[in-house]
């Protein structure tokens, strides 16, 4: 019997049972469309993620700082030793912390530095296109008489990203001139609330002063009395608090407390025995005021401008380095911050690695995009698991089908074998049976799947714009159908209802001709 003849025969057999083939190849293309749905919907969201994250500028920005300090040896055996007569459970968790406490109380190696040879080594890599130095510190800005903390950034202004900001003046300049450009916020909070009074600030001088500040410590002495006041004191304030302070030693005197307490308290407000380095706590400097700018909206930060959400003070690298590099002692030229631009489409991983394995702190997008993907493949992996449910579900209705052809047909599978059909060419022929089934379910289930992509894409990309907060999204589309994919739903579709046939197809093969004759 040909190939040919087999599929005929299956196609007639299919076709006299019009209403339960029908239901079974119905049944079969809700599977393959849920299949195809769910795997089109995870390979769409991947590619959205991708294409999101990358058009992003500052997906390609790297931030790199200085490694943490790492004890030189492992803690002696006994400094972790756990006594005898403690469970195992309970031993391990005081090992574990006997091990922390002793390796912060060892000698640590230096962080490793970010000197110019190692940055230009950095800058060597493949796919870096720049690499921008730049150091911060956090410190107290006077203006006037009033004063406010601030971080304060030495780093090239001069580029675009400021220049959009800028709501009054320019950014600073390199050159020899020390200039600043400050958040309008901050020039607020000094007492220059106006519009008249912020364009007065244009060319006035900020003292910047970093470290051991002189409000250092009445603004803890009035933190720690639960004061919410302490981040905003003027001089006169400071001053006071100050006056208060030196009357402290004599005031403990006069108190009701023990002499025990008393000596205590006399030990905890005694100077420090060996004076403060000079030249570098504080490091003050003072800058002219040329530019005032806004904090970047939420949409703006994602194109890589965080960093200026920070409510800094930002100075010339030429003119602010100065301050910084006297306060951290870096006169060798280190860097303590710098900032790796990635060439756009660029192999973002590996740069990451070869800058970690360096043995500093890296800071980029990699790690939120890495954890949108997975979560997306997550998602995309339970469904795909819901829509192999369905075309099992499908195949045992495929089995149940046949099986009740099998039986119904038991004569005429008698008579095919008389004339001579093999027990090979009748397991052939249910098997075909069942893949016909299974190539029309497939087919159908795979169109119905595009057709839903249609509304159903409208729907998702406007949940998924809501939650953009105003940005748009740059992808057109949620759902993909790639090639692979139409052949991956085309052809499980055809396989689980070919196995599901395996047993109606060897039973029928199984029927000897004397017993179908009698039996019909």
């Amino acid at each position: 019997m040909r190939f040919l003849d087999l599929l005929l025969f299956a196609l007639g057999g299919l076709r006299r049972q019009k209403v339960r083939t029908f239901l079974t190849v119905l049944g079969v293309a809700v599977g393959a469309t849920s299949l195809a749905f769910s795997l089109s919907l995870g390979v769409g969201l991947r590619r959205v993620i991708t294409n999101e994250f990358h058009a992003r500028p500052g997906f390609w920005d790297v931030n790199v700082s200085t490694g943490p300090m790492r004890p030189t040896d492992d803690p002696p055996a006994d400094a972790v030793a756990v006594p005898d007569g403690v469970n195992a459970e309970r031993g391990a968790r005081l090992k574990a912390a006997l091990d922390r406490r002793a390796r912060q109380m060892m000698p640590a190696r230096p962080a490793t530095p970010l000197t110019p040879a190692v940055l230009a080594e950095v800058a060597a890599l493949p796919d870096v296109d720049a690499v921008r130095t730049y150091r911060q510190a956090q410190g107290v800005m006077r203006l006037g008489e009033r004063s406010q903390s601030a971080l304060f950034v030495a780093m090239r202004c001069d580029r675009p990203d400021f220049e959009r900001l800028v709501v009054a003046g320019r950014a600073p300049r390199e050159g020899e001139e020390r200039e600043v450009v400050v958040p309008e916020m901050l020039l607020y909070d000094l007492g220059r609330r106006t519009d008249d009074e912020l364009a007065a600030a244009l060319g006035e001088s900020l003292t910047v002063e970093l470290g051991g500040s002189r409000l250092d410590r009445p603004q803890s002495l009035l933190a720690s009395l639960g004061s919410g006041f302490a981040g905003s004191l003027d001089a006169r304030q400071g001053l006071l608090l100050l006056k208060l302070l030196a009357e402290l030693p004599r005031l403990i005197e006069r108190s009701s407390l023990t002499e025990l307490e008393k000596a205590e308290l006399r030990k905890l407000l005694a100077s420090p025995e060996a004076p403060a380095k000079p030249g570098r706590y504080p490091s003050v400097d003072t800058f002219r005021i040329v530019g005032v700018y806004r904090a970047p909206t939420p949409a703006e930060q994602k194109n890589g401008l965080w960093y200026l959400n920070q409510g800094a003070v930002f100075a010339n690298a030429s003119g602010g380095d100065r301050v910084v590099r006297q306060l951290h002692g870096l006169d060798d030229g280190r860097f303590d911050h710098a900032e790796v631009k990635v060439r756009p489409g660029g192999d973002l991983p590996a740069v990451v690695a070869a800058i970690e394995a360096c043995g500093f702190t890296v800071n980029s997008s990699l790690r939120w995009y890495d954890n949108a993907r997975r979560e997306v493949t997550s998602i995309a992996v339970g469904l795909n698991v819901f829509s192999w449910i369905s075309l099992i579900v499908a195949a045992i209705g495929i089995t149940n089908t046949l099986v009740t052809n099998v039986v119904e047909r038991t004569r005429e599978i008698g008579i095919l074998k008389a004339l001579g059909a093999s027990r090979r060419q009748i397991l052939a022929l249910f098997l075909l049976e069942g893949s016909v089934i299974g190539t029309v379910g497939g087919a159908v289930g795979l169109a119905l799947a595009r057709l839903a992509a249609g509304p159903a894409d409208g729907f998702v990309r406007a949940e998924i714009q809501r939650q953009m907060r105003g940005e748009s999204m740059i992808s057109a589309s949620i759902f993909e159908f790639p090639p692979w994919l139409c052949l991956a739903t085309f052809g499980s579709a055809a396989v689980v209802t070919t196995l599901a046939a395996v047993y109606p197809a060897r039973r029928a093969s199984r029927i000897e001709p004397i017993d179908a004759l009698k039996s019909g």
